[in-house]
């Protein structure tokens, strides 16, 4: 046989409430932490690539504080970078690949280049890792 006392329950349905209006937050928390670790290794990828300037401060994490969406944004270069097709590409006057060409001692007309494909490799590194941001982020709410 089961007892209810109603005073009890009255105080966990109280909890109950706190949690709920917490965990919202929480969750965003979790979701911010994580983007803002994806952000950083983003960064270090870029870094890693020689990719310095413009681009590397570009990139970055934006959500609202209690938003269940959020967004890694970066300019559109950087985005091609990660998913042009390989192509030949004309060394002509006036190019920043050209005086690159030229500083690496490569005397061809047309080189051939190829994506770095840096953001996939990196998201699903690291998708797998959401919930373990949010979970500690939840965990820290129910105490």
């Amino acid at each position: 046989m089961f007892e209810i006392r109603l005073n009890d329950f009255t105080r966990e349905k109280g909890k109950l409430t706190r949690l709920q209006r917490k965990y919202p937050k929480a969750f965003s928390a979790g979701m911010i932490k994580w983007g803002r670790r994806l952000q950083g290794y983003i960064k270090l990828s870029l870094n890693a690539h020689k990719h310095t300037g413009r681009l590397l401060k570009s990139v970055r994490w934006e959500q609202r504080p209690r938003g269940k969406i959020g967004v890694l944004k970066m300019l559109q270069r950087g985005i091609a970078l990660d998913r042009m097709n390989p192509h030949w590409v004309s060394l002509k006057r006036g190019r920043r690949i050209t005086q690159w060409a030229k500083d690496h001692g490569i005397r061809a007309r047309s080189i051939f280049v190829k994506p770095h494909p840096y953001i996939d490799r990196i998201m699903n590194k690291h998708i797998i890792k959401l919930p373990k941001f949010i979970a500690l982020e939840l965990k820290k709410v129910a105490r």
